[in-house]
């Protein structure tokens, strides 16, 4: 494995927020971090065979799925102690180096509060906003599939 220079293009392309819990890669004072679980740790990634390895803490690890399509690879989360019985996934949210999106004026009817409803009760509510000319509900990027119908990394909303 090759250490990896925390400006190498690789690196800089896995800076960003995961969700659900939002696990965040980002540079403090210059550094490289990876806030995960309430904790944040310096982390090192690593060049092996066309991959790229994220160490952490006590033997705490990430890896990427390849791109599917436009979207990017889903962090893999796990412990080195556990191998392959201890995986969590975590899909790709939003960077601060993703550049400013399509901002669709007829986005703006979308804009409000909304409620999560689910066999008629309701769960939760949010907030869809506008964000670097893209559509978030929180803190989650949406992709507009067709017209009033988005997707989060992880479920889609129509609105």
């Amino acid at each position: 494995m090759t250490l990896l220079d925390n400006k190498d293009s690789r690196v800089k392309y896995r800076i960003g927020k995961y969700g659900p819990r939002s696990p965040e890669i980002s540079f403090k004072n210059e550094k490289l971090q990876i806030s995960i679980f309430g904790n944040t740790y310096p982390i090192e990634f690593f060049g092996d065979k066309g991959e790229i390895i994220g160490l952490f803490g006590d033997n705490l690890a990430v890896k990427f799925l390849p791109d599917l399509g436009d979207q990017r690879g889903a962090m893999m989360f796990y412990s080195l102690l556990y191998g392959n019985s201890n995986w969590s996934y975590y899909f790709f949210n939003d960077s601060p180096y993703d550049k400013p999106g399509p901002d669709k004026p007829e986005w703006e009817k979308y804009i409000g509060e909304y409620e999560s409803v689910y066999h008629g009760r309701i769960l939760f509510t949010g907030k869809v906003h506008q964000r670097n000319g893209y559509l978030y509900w929180g803190e989650q990027k949406l992709t507009e599939y067709r017209e009033g119908l988005f997707f989060t990394y992880d479920v889609g909303s129509k609105f």
